[in-house]
Parts: structure tokens; sequence; C-alpha cells
């Protein structure tokens, strides 16, 4: 599996996505899976679109996806 991030509308989001088949990817991120053909197009792009494609669809139905530039609770406590 192959980490990468994409930003969409200013925010970092992450996922993973890996080969199943010589022209097919499956693209995994927070709440979704979805396999993707890619015969002629570079794997990381087809993944970037896929989860830009995911978010935008998460964004219209009022959802607010949480991006890698938030910080969690943990992390905002003091030490």
């Amino acid at each position: 599996m192959t980490f990468f991030t994409h930003v969409v509308n200013g925010r970092t989001y992450g996922a993973w996505y890996r080969r199943v088949a010589p022209h097919e990817i499956e693209v995994i991120g927070a709440g979704f899976m979805c396999k993707a053909p890619h015969a002629g197009c570079d794997e990381l792009s087809v993944a970037r679109s896929v989860l830009e494609d995911s978010l935008r669809m998460q964004m219209q139905t009022g959802a607010r996806p949480r991006s890698l530039d938030e910080r969690t609770q943990r992390e905002n406590t003091p030490r």
C-alpha cells in the first residue's frame, strides 16, 4: 500500500492505494474504499482523483471530512 496526500479546498487529506490488477487500483481512506481503473493513467493521479471525488461528495452532504491539517485534541493538550 502506498500512502499519499492531496490538497482539496486548501486542506490536505491522505489515503492509501494499491494495485489489485494490472489496470486497477484500490483506494482506501477514512470512511471509503473504492476500486478504479487506471489504464493509460498514472496510478497516483487516479488515486488522488478518487480521493478528491469522495471528499467533494461528502462535503456536498454537509459532512466535514477531517484533514491532516487539523490537530487532534490530544495534540492540543498541554504537557
